[in-house]
């Protein structure tokens, strides 16, 4: 199962993962977890697939270009 927010770049994901790993059965979520609404609609859609949750990655962030440090505080 790959979960995405955008359809495009979630099928071109699938159909990568497919072609590394020869397993035909990934399937794909589309949800945009910044909307709760989403999210609960995901949870549903998952839960009425599947029974359980084996393991969950969880790689979101943000890529910034520029380094920053805290200055020490005085």
């Amino acid at each position: 199962m790959i979960h995405g927010r955008n359809p495009a770049k979630t099928e071109r994901a699938r159909d990568r993962s497919i072609e590394l790993t020869g397993n035909n059965a990934i399937e794909i979520l589309l949800a945009d977890l910044g909307r709760l609404a989403d999210v609960r609609r995901l949870a549903h859609e998952f839960s009425d697939r599947h029974d359980h949750l084996d393991v969950l990655i969880h790689n979101a962030g943000a890529l910034g270009h520029r380094r920053a440090t805290a200055s020490p505080a005085r």
